[in-house]
């Protein structure tokens, strides 16, 4: 995948912005694994709030706000040809963050796909103890982007999302509620509550998480007076959930572990980071040369089997 955000977006920095600056992960020292880092991504460790529109080597993206004062960023491929129905692919940034943080981080918007990158209020998502809005106050918003996309593009039907920290405990809460065609999270914030009697369809999921995560420790743990579970356990619950046997086969490559588990009602994929902290891994502000650069993005792409520059998956 290639690095479109570069020159383009750096000089609309000085236009009107959404949301803030803040990261939506923590940089590491660049060179501590085998890949090596590009150099954009030595330097740009924070990202530049990005104007309310604008264009991206694929394609272009604009602010919608909807009536309900909720907004997200939409982005649409040059590609994008109204007579071939586009799947869409949502994205949820973490807590402190933006969509302008994800987006530029993630590199999602390559997608083939009308993608979008909603805003939580006060900048978190329902149901962690810090939010402040309620699970279905969250939910509604998401019936109303997707509502907004089918609305004005011709879409397939194929409904994906991927999250970051709390957005992708969010994501865990969505696919517990919504129909999904595939979720995935990074660094996931799976706080009580999301998937507290979780009566949705088995669903398509792959998980990452890093063994160094000092913000969502790999074996859970306690912030903001609640409690969140680790990555084994939530990600045992999921395979659970999507009537998988117990027991993942392991494939094991450098510091990137794949468990896959056998016999699912749908596909369940964790990975697991050694030294891997709470970073998108592979985005632009991972500097930790544990993974590829874009090595998220891409697994995630591939794993909802979604298009994008340089691959095509097989459906």
């Amino acid at each position: 995948m290639r690095h479109p955000l570069k020159a383009a977006l750096c000089i609309l920095a000085g236009a009107a912005t959404i949301g803030f600056a803040t990261g939506c992960s923590t940089t590491d020292e660049p060179g501590s694994g085998p890949h090596s880092v590009p150099t954009h991504m030595v330097t740009a460790s924070e990202s530049a709030p990005l104007p309310a529109s604008g264009s991206t080597e694929t394609g272009h993206y604009r602010t919608i706000e909807l009536p309900t004062g909720r907004s997200f960023m939409a982005h649409v491929p040059d590609n994008y040809d109204p007579t071939k129905p586009a799947p869409v692919v949502m994205v949820f940034h973490g807590y402190n963050s933006d969509p302008s943080t994800i987006f530029q981080d993630t590199e999602l918007y390559e997608a083939n796909a009308i993608t979008l990158f909603p805003a939580g209020k006060a900048q978190a998502w329902a149901p962690a103890p810090y939010a402040q809005t309620s699970l279905d106050e969250d939910l509604a918003f998401v019936d109303a982007a997707l509502a907004w996309a089918n609305q004005n593009y011709n879409t397939d039907g194929r409904v994906f999302a991927a999250g970051f920290s709390n957005g992708g405990g969010f994501v865990r809460a969505l696919a517990c509620n919504r129909s999904l065609d595939g979720a995935a999270t990074v660094s996931a914030a799976n706080y009580e509550g999301v998937d507290e009697d979780c009566q949705g369809d088995p669903t398509a999921y792959l998980a990452v998480h890093g063994t160094a995560d000092v913000v969502i420790n790999y074996r859970g743990g306690e912030a903001h007076g609640g409690h969140y579970k680790g990555a084994e356990d939530s990600n045992a619950k999921v395979a659970e959930h999507n009537h998988c046997d117990p027991f993942p086969a392991e494939d094991k490559q450098d510091d990137v572990t794949r468990f896959t588990w056998g016999s699912c009602a749908m596909p369940t994929v964790n990975y697991k980071i050694k030294g891997g902290t709470h970073t998108w891994n592979g985005g632009v502000t991972d500097r930790s040369g544990l993974v590829p650069h874009d090595w998220a993005t891409n697994s995630i792409l591939d794993f909802f089997k979604v298009e994008y520059p340089g691959r095509v998956p097989s459906r």
